[in-house]
């Protein structure tokens, strides 16, 4: 490796941490009914981008009423042509940003998604990039670009990733790509989780920073 790093056409040496899925959080404790109520949003209009292991069937023609008609594009870049969740991870992180909440009583021809499990943005339509394997876990593209790239070209200004690296808070290659290419492209939002090994070892009521997940630790994304 020492050898390999001295070449010219090496950029870059970090060790592998495998990617992991992950996504807790609520509509609720992210005060979404407020918005909705006092700014009339509900993502109408806004394409977003998703990346992860699958999203429902996999197919258009028998994908949930929750998401039936705005899935404008997919992307199949871990198993070609298939894109079904295997493990229902993608699935429940779609339908926490956009699901319509129609299989629990929302309206969304008047915008009435109270009492529902709606997702944030119910409105909104999606581009999927299918980036998971046979099993429970996802490889994204070995540079990002490639991940952000074709759905920028798409229309795709927010880009939401929930999955990442437990690097104890490590700044990656990863974390560099997404830098770059938010830099790059200044109308381009990457969200990424921050994990969910969230510890507070000194007790001092403050969660510690070597538990965030990368490429959560770019300074150019959000990190949720």
């Amino acid at each position: 490796i020492a050898q390999l790093a001295k070449s010219g056409q090496v950029a870059w040496v970090e060790p592998y941490v495998q990617p992991k899925l992950c996504n807790d959080v609520a509509r609720q404790i992210c005060g979404v009914p407020n918005v909705w109520q006092s700014l009339g949003l509900y993502g109408a209009g806004q394409l977003v981008g998703v990346a992860d292991a699958g999203l429902d069937s996999g197919n258009f023609s028998t994908l949930s009423p929750e998401f039936q008609g705005r899935v404008e594009k997919v992307y199949t870049l871990r198993r070609p042509g298939e894109w079904s969740d295997l493990n229902a991870h993608g699935t429940h992180v779609i339908g926490t940003l956009l699901g319509s909440g129609v299989l629990s009583g929302s309206n969304p021809l008047t915008h009435t998604y109270e009492g529902s499990f709606a997702g944030v943005a119910p409105e909104a339509k999606l581009v999927f990039q299918s980036i998971g394997d046979a099993g429970s876990l996802v490889f994204p593209p070995l540079h990002l670009v490639e991940l952000f790239q074709p759905v920028y070209d798409d229309g795709v200004r927010v880009h939401s990733n929930s999955w990442g690296s437990a690097t104890d808070g490590a700044y990656t290659v990863y974390s560099n790509e997404v830098d770059q290419f938010a830099w790059d492209h200044k109308d381009f939002l990457p969200v990424f989780a921050v994990g969910n090994e969230a510890e507070d070892a000194n007790q001092d009521g403050v969660i510690d920073r070597d538990c965030l997940y990368a490429p959560a630790t770019a300074k150019n994304g959000i990190a949720v």
